[in-house]
């Protein structure tokens, strides 16, 4: 009885060791941060949050779908669709990045400060 119990032991341990090994590493998104010139972006996320965007916007979510559009990205295309913001700091600016994410690849984003009277303008696009 003991032998099967510690072969059912290191069973589950090998089976554990393999699946996290097995786990993608997360995506670096703060590179497009980067490049816009904010060097002191974190490397790992702040946040990372998994939402819906709606399927009807109101009038915060148009005004943020347009300066999106500035820059090419349209939320439209995903409305009602799931995807995740990754946040990082940038703390020289007193800024966050907000990355939007969906299926691995980046749907929009803005790099905003975190001041009331602070600024928001859309992450740059990959033509860019």
């Amino acid at each position: 009885m003991k032998k099967y119990l510690l072969l059912l032991i290191i069973s589950v341990g090998f089976i554990l060791v393999f699946r996290i090994s097995q786990e993608k590493p997360q995506p670096v998104f703060s590179e497009i941060v980067k490049q816009m010139g904010y060097d002191d972006v974190s490397e790992t996320p702040y946040e990372v949050v998994e939402f819906e965007i709606p399927l009807e916007f109101n009038s915060v979510w148009e005004n943020y779908n347009n300066l999106l559009k500035e820059k090419g990205y349209d939320l439209v295309l995903y409305k009602g669709k799931k995807c995740k913001r990754y946040t990082y700091l940038i703390p020289s600016e007193n800024a966050r990045a907000n990355i939007l994410v969906r299926g691995g690849k980046i749907i929009g984003g803005d790099i905003s400060s975190i001041t009331l009277d602070g600024i928001m303008i859309p992450i740059k696009s990959r033509e860019e």
